[in-house]
């Protein structure tokens, strides 16, 4: 979001970005919530599940349990939203540039994409490979099948993976 690598991260702080972006000749304006580490704060994350309209769920390729806490975050979510599937997100694998240290297999990966009907993408924050197509992705996305403020009727499924 901001163009630079932060080489030491707390998952116990909050962090939150804002950005503004064009679509269609429209700003759309995009805060994103980190939620790392707010596990044991359930009130401060439902409230924050209840005002979002759409969820990058982010797990690190080189950690097999954060691609596994995944389930539980879309089990949260739906109870949070009331929402049932398919879900206004997409699923990002982080630090794609250290292959050497992946844990998870993109085997692994793409069932866990298929089993939710979610679209993946690989990213690295170092190296900046994906994260602008991302989030070109997930504004698309809202914006053409999840926006309920739009006077175009919404589609009920997602459209297929490309």
């Amino acid at each position: 979001m901001t163009g630079k690598f932060v080489e030491t991260y707390d998952p116990t702080l909050e962090d939150s970005y804002r950005k503004v972006f064009k679509f269609d000749e429209k700003e759309i304006i995009v805060d994103i919530l980190d939620t790392a580490g707010m596990e044991e704060f359930t009130t401060v994350s439902d409230a924050y599940l209840s005002m979002s309209d759409y969820f990058l769920f982010m797990f690190s390729i080189t950690n097999k349990s954060s691609l596994e806490e995944i389930e539980a975050a879309i089990c949260n979510m739906s109870r949070v939203k009331e929402m049932v599937a398919p879900y206004p997100m997409v699923m990002v694998g982080c630090k794609g540039d250290l292959e050497e240290e992946r844990e998870v297999s993109q085997n692994e990966i793409k069932q866990k994409a298929k089993e939710h009907n979610f679209q993946y993408f690989e990213t690295s924050a170092l190296t900046g490979h994906n994260v602008k197509e991302v989030l070109d992705f997930a504004i698309q996305d809202y914006q053409t099948n999840w926006n309920r403020a739009q006077d175009v009727p919404q589609k009920q499924s997602r459209p297929p993976k490309k």
